[in-house]
């Protein structure tokens, strides 16, 4: 057997292999409602848990193209790890909290509950001109219950729809930042004005609190 086949012990990390041995791994997600020789499944967001574990977050799509956020978690030889929400991977669905659209942006675990925290986007409704909103959300370690959620809307100018969209996420053990941008006028193509966005809040085991840094 080639020896760059077989997996490989971590240095100093007992039990953790690389993938494969080679570092490489494709892994099927199926989770989309779509034709099967079209599934719309991404991941958006990964972060290594202190256990080695891998935290994923993405959006699936269903045959009207909507994408629906979706968590998972993998093992650390990359394989799904099916004591988070049973199968190892799962999508919340497009009717929580607006009309889908929603896009994960970070995921990070929290160091001293493990839960995860989860910044994404998401549309209000499915009408025209519908906003676009920031959304942080709390899950419990294993996946199955969702702790806390708090949506953040910033406003635009009179003419623009409201657009601000997560880009990334910083969680230590008693609050998280996102960090976003907004669209403040797109009216002008020759003077496009978007806008960096911060939003800090307070977390526990089941409740998001603002702390008026926004």
């Amino acid at each position: 057997m080639d020896p760059s086949s077989q997996a490989k012990e971590i240095p100093g990390k007992t039990g953790w292999f690389s993938f494969n041995g080679t570092g490489i791994r494709s892994v099927a997600l199926n989770l989309g409602t779509c034709d099967p020789y079209f599934n719309l499944d991404v991941v958006t967001a990964l972060a290594v848990q202190g256990d080695g574990k891998l935290a994923l977050a993405g959006a699936a799509s269903d045959d009207a193209i909507i994408a629906q956020p979706m968590l998972g978690r993998l093992k650390v030889d990359g394989s799904f790890d099916t004591s988070f929400h049973g199968t190892g991977l799962f999508s919340v669905g497009t009717s929580w909290p607006g009309h889908g659209g929603m896009w994960p942006a970070g995921i990070a675990e929290r160091p001293d509950t493990r839960e995860l925290v989860v910044a994404m986007s998401y549309r209000v409704s499915s009408a025209a001109g519908s906003p676009t909103r920031q959304l942080l959300t709390q899950w419990s370690s294993n996946g199955n219950t969702l702790r806390a959620s708090r949506s953040f809307e910033f406003t635009a100018h009179a003419s623009q729809i409201p657009e601000a969209i997560p880009q990334g996420l910083l969680v230590d053990s008693d609050s998280a930042m996102m960090v976003g941008s907004r669209r403040w006028d797109a009216s002008d193509w020759s003077n496009r004005d978007h806008d960096i966005t911060l939003v800090r809040t307070l977390v526990d085991m089941d409740f998001l609190f603002s702390d008026g840094f926004e």
